[in-house]
């Protein structure tokens, strides 16, 4: 039963998920349809590759503000390259421009000893700026069939970007939990002096989170560009609030050192599978902004809320060993 109530208590967001799900195919008939199902798979792996990435960040302690623009920088970038190319190997380049974005993000953040929110608050508004002068604020198209499959194909059935979300999810916790760098990261996020003590390389963790963030959201560039045929710097505006309250609701904890990869996607699949089902109860733009907002609020407030569970149980439970002691 204990082993049950651990894993339930690991993984609400799944419990959250089902219990969503379950709902609206009783309610919704027009959730039940297999395309509406897949578009909501669609539409979360858009965030939840990006999601992939910021856990790593988050994990540290540390927070990257930057996404929306730097997912309009990146898709830009990448259309105008593929325009004058014609090759695959401008989406290697945008991957790779990606990294560098993101890990320089973490240089200010480890070498610089920026505040996160602040450097990449500032990067934030440059990489916008930077997607508007690059492109004069026209948008760029690009509609080979190629480049349009990766955001619109599928395989047996199942959206392709999905299944990509999957593989990555799957090698991101293979390098979160069983590598060195990954396990640097977690210990950082946990205690970095004690990580320093231990002789461990808390600079490089910081600027690897940050690249791997920036990474996700490279990817996420070429498939939403290629789900859209077009990208302009407007692209996306909000888009990391989207990505933190993903990384939130699937259990990492804001002041470090907790995180899941998995429970991360499976919160972008619950977060889309309500922006769905708001839109199919034609519920008005305000109001959906308004329940958006909540659904911010509420992220933010769990892990808090679990904490302050953890201690009284923490309490609880010295109280009882005290008292029978004492008898």
């Amino acid at each position: 039963m204990k082993k049950i109530t651990n894993y339930l208590r690991e993984h609400t967001i799944l419990l959250a998920l089902l219990l969503m799900l379950l709902l609206l195919f009783v309610t919704t008939g027009r959730f039940r349809s297999l395309d509406n199902f897949l578009s909501i798979l669609q539409e979360a792996s858009f965030i939840g590759i990006a999601g992939i990435g910021m856990t790593f960040c988050i994990i540290t302690g540390g927070l990257d503000l930057s996404s929306g623009s730097m997912i309009a920088l990146l898709a830009v970038i990448n259309m105008l390259i593929l325009n004058a190319t014609n090759s695959f190997l401008a989406v290697l380049a945008v991957l790779l421009l990606g990294a560098v974005l993101g890990a320089f993000n973490g240089v200010l953040v480890a070498k610089v000893r920026i505040p996160a929110f602040i450097a990449t608050l500032a990067a934030f508004y440059v990489f916008r700026a930077l997607a508007y002068i690059i492109t004069g604020g026209n948008p760029v198209s690009y509609s080979a069939p190629w480049f349009i499959w990766l955001g619109n194909g599928k395989v047996l059935g199942i959206p392709f970007s999905f299944l990509l979300m999957l593989v990555l999810a799957f090698l991101a916790h293979l390098l979160l939990r069983r590598t060195r760098i990954g396990r640097t990261v977690i210990a950082v996020g946990n205690s970095p002096e004690a990580s320093r003590i231990s002789g461990l390389n808390n600079d490089r963790a910081v600027i690897f989170a940050f690249m791997m963030a920036g990474l996700g959201v490279a990817v996420s560039s070429v498939l939403v560009s290629s789900r859209l045929w077009s990208a302009n710097p407007r692209m996306m505006d909000g888009y990391e609030f989207k990505v933190i309250t993903a990384v939130v609701l699937g259990g990492t904890a804001l002041e470090g050192g907790r995180g899941s990869i998995f429970n991360t996607v499976t919160a972008a699949v619950f977060y889309c599978g309500i922006s769905n089902a708001m839109t199919l109860y034609r519920i008005d733009s305000y109001v959906i902004n308004i329940i958006t907002g909540m659904i911010l609020l509420l992220a933010f407030s769990l892990n808090p809320i679990m904490q302050i569970m953890e201690e009284r149980k923490n309490k609880a439970e010295a109280g009882n060993v005290k008292a029978g002691g004492g008898r």
